[in-house]
């Protein structure tokens, strides 16, 4: 099976950012293997020179989701005021603020 529709989305987002063209496209979607998401990634990465952070970007959009960067987030003891840290080391979330009443998590993976 080629790409699923969420891959699709995904290459299609980086034509729209300009980090592949059009032909380079043809190429992914014309693939007779199957990838999932992992496979993907390393593909876009070594393959087609995408950053780590354009696939980020990427995927958020093709999502409708906001991207975030947690390299430089700083962890102080009020991170885990709401969500006790054992919790989000096994599911790889993490508090990054919080609006009003409204907690923001950033997660490690939208599809799980």
């Amino acid at each position: 099976m080629p790409l699923g529709k969420i891959q699709l989305q995904i290459v299609s987002k980086l034509v729209e950012m300009g980090r592949l063209d059009a032909e380079q496209r043809n190429a992914l979607v014309s693939r007779p293997d199957e990838l999932n998401g992992d496979a993907l990634d390393k593909l876009l990465q070594e393959e087609y020179k995408v950053s780590p952070f354009q696939c980020l970007v990427a995927k958020a959009r093709a999502l409708n989701l906001a991207p975030y960067n947690v390299a430089r987030y700083r962890v102080t003891p009020k991170t885990f005021e709401r969500i006790p840290q054992d919790f989000c080391q096994e599911h790889l979330v993490l508090p990054v603020g919080q609006v009003g009443e409204m907690l923001l998590v950033a997660f490690a993976n939208p599809f799980e």
